[in-house]
């Protein structure tokens, strides 16, 4: 099961990536964690949505990200 893609739809016109800058809007962080903890119940980003799919990529692969894991997300599979 995925997220619906047509919930999504008006997003995919308006990731275009990062300000150049080490902060990104708050909107970006709440989206990052809601899409992050859909996809931990089941409920993954479409593949079809690529602009959405790179941009949650880009995000997760930022040092803030990986620096707020819990010490055991990995050992139990979830980042959460």
């Amino acid at each position: 099961m995925s997220l619906d893609p047509d919930r999504f739809s008006s997003f995919q016109t308006v990731t275009h990536g990062f300000a150049p800058s080490e902060q990104y809007p708050d909107g970006d962080l709440v989206l990052y964690c809601c899409t992050d903890f859909a996809a931990g119940v089941g409920q993954s980003i479409d593949s079809s949505l690529r602009n959405i799919s790179a941009w949650f990529a880009r995000i997760d692969a930022r040092p803030s990200a990986k620096a707020s894991l819990h010490p055991a997300a990995e050992q139990v599979g979830r980042k959460g």
